[in-house]
């Protein structure tokens, strides 16, 4: 962790509370790490946070209301692929 607070001119504390906020927010608002960082959450209070919805909060959804046959053709990349090919602009 000294390595990237010292990298990205961080404090210790200040990346010890991003980590609890980060976790608090993957266990609470189903948030990856990843999407903790895309989506700037560090600077957003919880309010804002909830208007976001987030790739586990979207898969689901899809479950949930899709069914999971389609749900899987939606995470398998050549079944999306083939479902979708009409509208790609670009050989894949």
């Amino acid at each position: 962790m000294l390595l990237f607070a010292d990298k990205y001119n961080i404090s210790e504390d200040e990346l010890k509370r991003m980590k609890t906020d980060m976790t608090y927010c993957y266990v609470f608002g189903l948030t990856k790490p990843i999407e903790y960082f895309l989506l700037d959450f560090k600077s957003k209070s919880r309010k804002q946070r909830v208007q976001y919805m987030t790739d586990i909060e979207k898969d689901m959804y899809c479950h949930k209301y899709d069914g999971h046959r389609r749900f899987e053709a939606l995470m398998d990349k050549w079944q999306f692929f083939s479902l979708m090919s009409k509208y790609y602009k670009r050989d894949a």
